[in-house]
């Protein structure tokens, strides 16, 4: 086992990098070496490869709290390997919570019509 020591840490990220033909190895995207992060496994401690600093984060959001929502490992590897169908996927329903850009718009026209004309009320002396 070879520890990496932290005043190593740039170079061997750099290294990766382009081994990894300056490509994230998460999204696949275009990486540069002043963009990447380190990436490892928070269980064994081993070094996985670089990617973009937010592909990490993404990353390690979803490792963080697979005990939160009580998943195993390979439930999380069902779900990530269907994400992206399902999020294509839809019925031919609308969810109440849903507003349409007009009717976003027609709110937004009764908001502020309501801030620019408050009904007052007048009180009595009594």
């Amino acid at each position: 086992m070879n520890r990496l020591r932290t005043k190593d840490v740039k170079a061997y990220r750099e290294q990766l990098v382009t081994k990894q033909g300056n490509t994230c190895a998460l999204c696949k995207q275009e990486l540069q070496a002043s963009d990447a992060v380190l990436d490892h496994n928070h269980k064994t401690g081993y070094v996985r490869s670089a990617l973009h600093r937010f592909c990490n984060t993404y990353l390690g959001a979803i490792e963080n709290n697979i005990k939160r929502n009580k998943i195993t490992e390979q439930q999380l590897s069902n779900i990530l390997s269907n994400a992206q169908s399902y999020m294509q996927s839809q019925q031919d329903v609308l969810h109440p919570t849903y507003r349409t850009p007009e009717e976003k718009a027609e709110r937004a026209k009764k908001r502020r019509k309501k801030r620019t004309n408050p009904v007052t009320t007048k009180r009595t002396n009594q």
